[in-house]
């Protein structure tokens, strides 16, 4: 969003009046709960207040649900039970399944069935009676994404809403979709527990029959900076292990969890086993990534937030088709981790040895450098202070990924780029629907990229190539990948 600063950010959606209305076709049905609760959690992260309106005493109850579970997100919000009047321009309706309109204004209507969200801005949309989580997760994504697209209409391109819009997980644009519900996985390891993998987690955990062993592998802990786009999180969430958190909140599933509070390569240091089924990965780098593809898991399923689009990749028979690393070899001179850092911090050149040095001995960060850090960004010192004594990467990560640094490039900066919750929300949910459809073989394409802040086109997966240097075009990675799987242990 060129040219617009936290405070611009800050007063657009202050300014913006949002109501979710919902009946009892929804407070009574699995799908409508879920569109509901990832409406909400999203709403409760991206606004200051918003009006929840019930219809029907069924709903009136589960309105005091979401109500707990918007403050439990934010104590600060301001929530109504009343509908805005419609007198301001930028009043907005998310109508859930049945509800009925209340006043003037935007109208978006939200609905599911099944694997399918579906969204319009012209007519009402129901949901399905089935227990799937997936597309009434991914309704509630695309439902915020154009509350977000129409709040910010004017500083965004190509910002039109999405009309009439019916997106299935199991098939995008493919015509074979999946016909069954599987109440089993394979062994399954999420690495990441981030906000893709928060969405993951939140998605997986709706499905309350499911069976099988999932393992996530995370170091870091919650931080106050991730409480914007991690779906999982609440107030008190900050300190808590990534990964204990994530095991919690699947306890009320048949799955066996088993948490990892190390790195991926500590971990299979740890394990002795390469192994490895199926890995879903939800990590921020491609250098992580390029490491997951090296250690030659059977199957990878991917998922990726980034400035033009979010989507999700599918890797399952290496040397065959476009391995992981693939996507993930840079094709162009890449800045260095120290130069991004210092580009983003607005750091001068005479500093490039001091951050390098940082990095490398994992220097704590002083009151002075985070007072300095402040001052360049026009920022008051107070706000950076819970990152003395925190790495440089942890600045960087939180302060400038996290968003506390929003507006921290001026006109002659490169964007620092910031995803938003529904963003990253909707790539877990994608990455969710992959880890379940893996475990029936289907016709596939490498990736499927969808881009949230302009309407969803009819076609969104694509063929990829392997890349010319790409690892899974190495004998010796062939061959290790062929002796693992077809003729060892762990083909048996």
């Amino acid at each position: 969003m060129s040219g617009v600063t936290q405070t611009d950010f800050l007063a657009r959606v202050s300014e913006a009046q949002i109501t979710l209305v919902f009946a009892d076709d929804a407070a009574g049905s699995p799908e409508g709960k879920t569109a509901a609760e990832m409406t909400v959690n999203l709403l409760a992260r991206l606004l200051p207040g918003f009006a929840l309106v019930a219809h029907g005493h069924q709903a009136e109850s589960f309105r005091g649900k979401l109500q707990e579970l918007a403050l439990a997100i934010n104590p600060l919000l301001e929530l109504r039970a009343d509908p805005f009047d419609g007198s301001e321009s930028e009043t907005i309706e998310i109508l859930l399944g049945l509800a009925p309109a209340s006043n003037a204004g935007q109208k978006f209507y939200v609905g599911a069935d099944g694997w399918t969200a579906l969204f319009s801005t012209q007519e009402g949309k129901s949901l399905g009676s089935s227990s799937i989580p997936f597309g009434p997760a991914a309704a509630g994504c695309i439902a915020v994404a154009n509350v977000f697209r129409h709040v910010f209409r004017d500083v965004l391109e190509n910002t039109d809403l999405d009309e009439n819009l019916a997106l299935s997980l199991g098939r995008y644009d493919q015509p074979d979709g999946p016909e069954f519900f599987p109440s089993t996985l394979n062994e399954v390891h999420l690495v990441g527990a981030g906000a893709i993998g928060n969405a993951v987690i939140w998605t997986l955990g709706r499905m309350t029959e499911l069976r099988g062993t999932i393992h996530i592998i995370d170091p870091e802990a919650v931080e106050l900076s991730n409480l914007q786009r991690y779906v999982l999180t609440s107030f008190t969430s900050p300190g808590q292990s990534k990964v204990e958190m994530a095991r919690n909140h699947l306890s009320a599933t048949g799955l066996q969890v088993q948490s990892h509070a190390t790195s991926w390569g500590q971990y299979l240091a740890q394990r002795g086993d390469y192994c490895l089924e199926l890995v879903a990965v939800g990590l921020d780098s491609a250098r992580d990534r390029i490491e997951v593809q090296g250690s030659l898991p059977r199957r990878i399923v991917n998922a990726w937030t980034q400035r033009e689009n979010l989507g999700v990749s599918r890797h399952f028979h290496f040397g065959e088709e476009p391995c992981l690393a693939c996507l993930y070899i840079p094709d162009a001179p890449v800045p260095n981790e120290d130069e991004e850092i210092m580009r983003s911090l607005r750091l001068p050149p005479e500093d490039l040895m001091r951050v390098r040095e940082m990095l490398h001995l994992g220097t704590p960060l002083t009151r002075d450098f985070i007072a300095r850090i402040a001052q360049l960004a026009g920022k008051d010192p107070e706000v950076l202070d819970p990152f003395i004594g925190k790495p440089l990467r942890a600045l960087y990560s939180g302060a400038v990924c996290g968003g506390l640094l929003l507006d921290i490039n001026g006109p002659a900066m490169p964007a620092a780029d910031v995803p938003m919750p529904f963003q990253s929300a909707l790539a877990g949910v994608m990455l969710a629907a992959e880890i379940v459809l893996s475990q029936a073989p289907r016709p596939h394409l490498t990736t499927t990229t969808l881009n949230l802040l302009r309407p969803i086109p009819p076609y969104q997966s694509f063929r990829r190539e392997k890349h010319e240097h790409c690892l899974c075009r190495d004998r010796a990675f062939l061959a290790g990948y062929d002796k693992k799987w077809k003729h060892s242990n762990c083909s048996a």
